[in-house]
C-alpha cells in the first residue's frame, strides 16, 4: 500500500512540474503553436505515360503511343477508327471551391484536368502541409510521381476508356471540351466516334459537384464531391458501354516509422459494412503487381473503394441506380496495379486503383449514368462519426481505426478494439480541455492508465517474485528427472499445486494489458 502511495505521489509530481514548465514556454514565447508534421513530396515533372487500356482496338493503341511518345495531348485518331473527339485547345484547368485558409464557404479547392475529365489535386484549406511549411495548405489527390516523373495516367477520378460494342477508346490522355464551370459545378464533355465517319455515335457527359462547408452533422460538411458520368447514344440502335476510371490516390505518407499508406474497402456484411484495410508497402511488391479488391476474402460485396494515410482518406462510393439497393450492383471489378515493381525502396511503391464497369445498354437516344459520392478530408472523429457518415452505407467512421490485413500488422488488429479506443479519445479529449496541451493531456492519459491497470500490473510482479522464489526447487525437479521429461512435468505439476501456483493464471494479468 505505501508503495502505491509513493508512486502515485510520484507521477503527480512529475504532472505538476511538467505543466508548470509547458505554462513557462507559453509565456515565454505566446506565439507558439504545435505543427502538423507530413511526409514530403518528391518533386514532380511532367511526362505522359505510355500505358495503354487492354482490349483497344490496334489502329488507336498505335496512335495513342505515339501522342504519349511526344507529350502531345489526343483528341482524335485518324479517321477510320473508333475515337475520341475533345477539345484540343482546351488545356487550363478549372478549379471548384477554394483554397484559401479557412474558407467560410467551402472546406476545399478542387482542380481538374481536362485529361480524362480527372481530378488534378485536391486542397484541404483548413490544414497546413507541415509544421516548417506553415504558410502552404495540405495537397493531395495529385498524379503519382513515378521514377522522378508524373504518370499523366494515375489522375484520381479520371475516366481511363470506354467500351462500346467490343471497341475500346482510351479516354486517359483526350482533352474534353468545358461546357460549363463554376464555384461548385464544372461539366466536361467529350464525342465518340465511329469509323462511319465524322459523326459522333455518342456523347459522354461528366459532371462535378462540390457540397458547400456546412457545420450540419446531417450533411457532408463540405467534404464530398459528386461525379457524375452519363453516356447520350446519339444512334438509333442500342449501345453496350462499359467504363474503366481511376480511383482515388493514396494520400502522402503521414508515418516516419511505420508505413500508413494504405487501399480501404468497404464491404456489405449481415446489412452494416465492415471495414478492411491493406498496406501498399506489404500487399504489391516485385512477385504481386496486382491484386483485386471486387469482394472480400469471405466473399462479401464491395460498397465503396478508397485510401488512407494516418490522418486522411480519400473514398469513392459509387451509387446505385435503385434506392433500395444495398451497393451499386453495376461495379464489375475494382483492383490495385504496381506501377514500379523495380523499386528497392518498399516507400517508393507507387500503386494506382482501377474501377471497371459492368456492361450497360444504352437505349436509342436515350442515356444511361454512372455516380460516385467521394469523400476528400481528414479523420476526424468530429466529422466520420456524424450522423451522415456513420450511417450506412458509409460507415466511414470505422476508417478512424486502421486494421490492416497483410503483414506483421494485423496482428495488432486483433487486440484492436473499437469501444476502448472511443473511450480513450473521449478521456485524452477531457484532459486535453483541461490542460490545452496535447502532450500534457497524453501524459494525463497514460498515469490514469498506469492506476487502472496497478492491480493487474501489481499481480503480474506478484506472479513473478514467487517463480524466483520456486526456481531452486523447480532446479532441483529438473535436475532429479532429467531423463524422464513426462515425470518431470507431473512432478511440476504438483509442485505448482502444493504452492498454490497456476502458471497460466498467472501470465494472463500480461495479456489482459495488451488491448490496452
Amino acid at each position: 500500500m505505501g508503495d502505491t502511495k509513493k508512486m502515485i505521489t510520484a507521477m503527480l509530481v512529475a504532472l505538476a512540474i511538467l505543466m508548470g514548465y509547458q505554462y513557462v514556454l507559453h509565456w515565454l514565447y505566446p506565439n507558439w503553436k504545435p505543427g502538423q508534421q507530413q511526409a514530403s513530396q518528391q518533386p514532380a515533372t511532367t511526362q505522359v505515360a505510355t500505358t495503354q487500356t487492354a482490349g483497344a482496338a490496334a489502329t488507336t493503341r498505335a496512335t495513342t503511343r505515339a501522342v504519349a511518345a511526344t507529350g502531345g495531348t489526343l483528341t482524335t485518331a485518324p479517321a477510320g477508327t473508333w475515337r475520341a473527339r475533345g477539345d484540343e485547345k482546351g488545356t487550363l484547368p478549372v478549379t471548384l471551391g477554394s483554397v484559401a485558409r479557412d474558407d467560410k464557404n467551402f472546406t476545399m479547392g478542387v482542380e481538374l484536368d481536362r485529361r480524362g475529365a480527372a481530378i488534378n489535386s485536391v486542397t484541404l484549406n483548413q490544414f497546413r502541409k507541415s509544421a516548417e511549411d506553415p504558410k502552404t495548405p495540405y495537397t493531395f489527390q495529385e498524379p503519382l510521381v513515378v521514377d522522378g516523373n508524373v504518370r499523366e495516367d494515375t489522375r484520381s477520378l479520371q475516366t481511363r476508356s470506354i467500351t462500346i460494342d467490343g471497341h475500346t477508346i482510351d479516354l486517359w490522355n483526350v482533352s474534353w471540351r468545358q461546357e460549363s464551370a463554376d464555384a461548385t459545378s464544372a461539366r466536361f464533355s467529350v464525342d465518340i466516334l465511329g469509323d462511319a465517319g465524322d459523326t459522333p455515335i455518342a456523347r459522354i457527359i461528366k459532371t462535378y459537384t462540390l457540397t458547400p462547408r456546412s457545420d450540419d452533422p446531417k450533411t457532408p460538411e463540405g467534404c464530398q464531391v459528386d461525379v457524375s458520368q452519363r453516356v447520350e447514344n446519339l444512334t438509333d440502335r442500342p449501345l453496350t458501354v462499359r467504363t474503366t476510371f481511376n480511383g482515388p490516390t493514396v494520400p502522402p505518407r503521414e508515418l516516419e516509422r511505420s508505413p500508413d499508406q494504405s487501399f480501404i474497402f468497404g464491404y456489405l456484411k449481415e446489412g452494416d459494412l465492415r471495414v478492411v484495410a491493406h498496406l501498399v508497402e506489404s500487399e504489391f511488391t516485385k512477385d504481386h503487381k496486382y491484386k483485386e479488391f471486387t469482394k472480400s476474402d469471405k466473399g462479401e460485396p464491395l460498397v465503396w473503394p478508397g485510401t488512407q494515410s494516418a490522418y486522411f482518406n480519400a473514398i469513392a462510393r459509387p451509387v446505385p441506380h435503385s434506392s433500395g439497393e444495398p451497393y451499386a450492383k453495376w461495379i464489375a471489378k475494382v483492383s490495385g496495379e504496381l506501377l514500379n515493381p523495380t523499386a528497392e525502396n518498399a516507400d517508393d511503391r507507387r500503386v494506382v486503383m482501377h474501377v471497371e464497369t459492368s456492361d450497360l445498354t444504352v437505349a436509342p437516344r436515350a442515356s444511361a449514368a454512372v455516380d460516385f459520392e467521394t469523400f476528400f478530408g481528414p479523420k476526424w472523429r468530429k466529422t466520420l462519426a456524424t450522423e451522415y457518415y456513420a450511417q450506412v452505407p458509409r460507415r466511414y467512421d470505422e476508417t478512424l481505426v486502421i486494421k490492416s490485413t497483410s503483414g506483421y500488422a494485423w496482428l495488432c488488429s486483433i487486440c484492436t478494439w473499437q469501444p476502448l479506443i472511443t473511450f480513450m479519445v473521449w478521456l485524452l479529449t477531457a484532459f486535453h480541455f483541461v490542460t490545452r496541451d496535447w502532450g500534457l493531456a497524453i501524459i494525463g492519459l497514460v498515469l490514469v492508465v498506469r492506476a487502472i491497470l496497478h492491480p493487474i500490473t501489481k499481480k503480474s510482479q506478484v506472479h513473478m517474485v514467487k517463480m524466483q522464489k520456486m526456481g531452486p526447487e523447480l532446479e532441483k525437479l529438473k535436475k532429479k528427472y532429467a531423463d524422464d521429461k513426462e515425470m518431470l512435468a507431473k512432478a511440476q505439476m504438483e509442485f505448482y499445486k502444493e504452492q498454490g501456483f497456476t502458471p497460466v493464471l498467472g501470465c494472463l494479468p500480461m495479456f489482459l494489458q495488451i488491448p490496452i
